[in-house]
C-alpha cells in the first residue's frame, strides 16, 4: 500500500486504526463492528454461495467422517465399553517394550477382575 499510495507505513496504520476504526487480526485489518450495510452484504454473499449450488448443496451425501462419533460413548460403544476403565487405569502411564508385554499385562488385568464386576459390566451393556 505504501508504494502504491506513496505514503509512509505509519500514516497508513494511523488512518486504518484511528480514522477507519479497523483492528489488526491475523495480519489483516478487519472492522471491529460491521455496519448494517456490511452485514446485509455478507448475508447476501452467503446466500449467493448457497444458491450457486442450484439447490443441490443439501441433497448431496454428507462428507462428515464417521470418526466424529466418540468411541467411548456408551451409545456407540463396543461391547467392552464398561470394562475399559477397569483395564485402562492400571495400564495408564506405563510403557511396554513389545506387543506381547501389552497382551500379557492386559490379560493379567482381565484375570484380576472379579466375577461380580464382570457381570455388572455385562448388565450395564444390556441396560444401555
Amino acid at each position: 500500500m505504501e508504494i502504491e499510495l506513496d505514503i509512509s507505513k505509519t500514516s497508513i496504520y494511523c488512518t486504518l486504526t484511528e480514522h477507519l476504526g479497523l483492528q489488526k487480526v491475523f495480519a489483516r485489518f478487519v472492522p471491529h463492528k460491521l455496519t448494517y450495510d456490511q452485514k446485509l452484504l455478507r448475508f447476501q454473499h452467503s446466500n449467493d454461495n448457497l444458491y450457486r449450488q442450484d439447490g443441490r448443496l443439501f441433497d448431496q451425501k454428507s462428507h462428515f467422517d464417521n470418526q466424529l462419533l466418540h468411541s467411548y460413548s456408551p451409545d456407540m460403544a463396543p461391547c467392552n465399553f464398561y470394562l475399559f476403565g477397569k483395564v485402562h487405569l492400571p495400564m495408564k502411564a506405563k510403557r511396554y517394550a513389545h506387543v506381547e508385554a501389552i497382551q500379557k499385562a492386559y490379560t493379567g488385568i482381565l484375570a484380576a477382575i472379579t466375577g461380580n464386576e464382570l457381570k455388572h459390566s455385562f448388565d450395564m451393556l444390556l441396560d444401555r
